[in-house]
């Protein structure tokens, strides 16, 4: 398996936004091909926000790249984040 992890940093973050900005983002990755689940977390630094995404392959994932880095670029927008950062991982282990 392996894991995306999408950071949003530096956004002005409204309580109100982030709900339904979160789920038409998790509502579009739910219909990528090769997803098995994910998670939005919310980091301790403000204006923080994380996408961990699992695949079923590394083939898989890369094939959703395109699809993938237009979604949290928009949501950067939407918030007036200043940056978007991707880190691609294998899983070695689960608990």
């Amino acid at each position: 398996m392996y894991a995306r992890l999408t950071r949003i940093s530096g956004g002005q973050f409204d309580e109100d936004q982030v709900g339904p900005m979160t789920e038409a983002i998790m509502s579009q990755a739910r219909a990528m091909e090769g997803i098995r689940g994910g998670y939005w977390l919310r980091s301790a630094d403000p204006g923080d926000l994380l996408a961990l995404t699992l695949w079923d392959s590394e083939q898989v994932m890369r094939a959703t790249e395109e699809q993938a880095a237009a979604l949290p670029e928009q949501a950067a927008q939407d918030v007036g984040s200043g940056q978007v950062t991707v880190d691609r991982c294998e899983t070695i282990g689960q608990f």
